[in-house]
């Protein structure tokens, strides 16, 4: 039967496809079909499907998740239970709805074993509704010999603080942004006094940890060859084993070159959802501030009114501070928009503000803590 599957949402990610394979079941695999990495705000999302690939027959269970980008998790629907033959691939069909509503989700597709439960395979595909989407540079005649250029950036789950003893999830992420295919590393740093690392799991045969430090505080992640616009996911689980008001993870290209977004956690408590962003009003114009995203990257923003609309307040780019920060004078929003959000195009990362408790001109209104909708 097919299943509903309904993106409401609409701005700037790409498509990532990753497998989580343990070693133990290396021939079994999940995977999409049919997913476009941006669709245009307010069209259509064609029916697209979930495929699982099986060494052994037996009884499998296959889940879909749909939860927002930098959000709490969604709650797994199941789509298939029931036999799978070894080398007969069980697809099953998820039914698409409408991009109406700016925002970005995370797709996850899982396949355990019935009979004890265990996770066998996972993929995950983040996608983008915007308007317009972006449009791919053509790439020259001479495109096998153009360089590779290969953008790092990092998503934290929970995205924004963990308590104690917690479990923190960072997907380091490699996209390939030149016209030529290559490889790439690049270097995690991390507080080894308020982190452990507890292991990695490159989703391809062709990534791996390089060099790990855990004195030091220091994961090198190297990434095989990736063709244009091709991007890759490592998971790193960290557990958090030190106390601290506040501690920060920073990624930089083995050349030094290019930065990630710097992922900023505060310890103690578990928070989620999207960066903190502040404003202050001086007559038309509101100032938009806040830290976090990808060094130099380009900026989508726009406005969500309280109908679920959304009106488009033009972009910017980020500092080339190590911090990310952003500084943005944007036209204040006419009445009726209750939020303005912030997206960094390579790195997905998401700001909001929340307008409906902005004070008069030079005041600052307060933040919300909690995920778009």
């Amino acid at each position: 039967m097919p299943r509903r599957f309904w993106l409401s949402l609409a701005v700037a990610l790409s498509l990532l496809l990753t497998s989580l394979i343990p070693a133990q079941a290396a021939p079994q695999r999940v995977f999409y079909s049919g997913l476009q990495s941006c669709y245009v705000t307010g069209s259509t999302i064609p029916n697209f499907t979930l495929t699982a690939e099986v060494a052994t027959t037996d009884e499998y269970r296959m889940t879909h998740t749909v939860a927002q980008s930098g959000g709490p998790p969604g709650v797994p629907e199941t789509v298939y239970e029931g036999p799978i033959a070894a080398d007969s691939p069980r697809t099953v069909t998820i039914t698409g709805g409408n991009a109406t509503v700016p925002g970005s989700y995370t797709i996850t597709g899982r396949l355990y074993l019935v009979s004890s439960g265990v996770l066998l395979a996972q993929v995950q595909a983040s996608v983008l509704i915007a308007d317009p989407c972006p449009t791919p540079t053509p790439d020259p005649p001479d495109t096998i010999a153009a360089p590779a250029d290969v953008l790092w950036s990092e998503a934290a789950l929970p995205s924004r603080g963990a308590t104690p003893g917690a479990i923190v999830t960072v997907s380091v992420r490699a996209f390939n942004a030149g016209r030529g295919a290559g490889a790439s590393s690049a270097r995690l740093s991390y507080d080894p006094a308020v982190l452990d690392v507890l292991d990695a799991q490159p989703q391809r045969a062709d990534d791996w940890i390089r060099a790990r430090d855990d004195r030091g505080g220091t994961l090198t992640i190297a990434v095989g060859a990736l063709r244009p616009q091709e991007q890759t996911v490592v998971p790193i689980r960290f557990r958090v084993a030190g106390a601290a008001p506040t501690t920060t993870l920073r990624l930089v290209r083995d050349d030094g070159l290019d930065l990630g977004n710097p992922l900023f956690l505060t310890i103690g408590r578990r928070l989620d959802g999207p960066l903190e962003l502040q404003a202050e009003r001086h007559g038309t114009v509101l100032g938009v501030t806040g830290r976090g995203f990808k060094p130099g990257e380009v900026l989508s923003v726009w406005g969500n009114r309280a109908d679920g609309s959304a009106v488009a307040l033009g972009g910017g780019r980020t500092h080339d501070d190590r911090d990310g920060t952003i500084t943005l004078n944007v036209q204040a929003p006419a009445a009726g928009v209750t939020s303005i959000v912030v997206v960094g195009r390579i790195s997905g990362v998401t700001g909001l503000l929340d307008l409906r408790s902005a004070a008069q001109d030079g005041v600052k209104p307060r933040t919300a803590h909690r995920p778009l909708r």
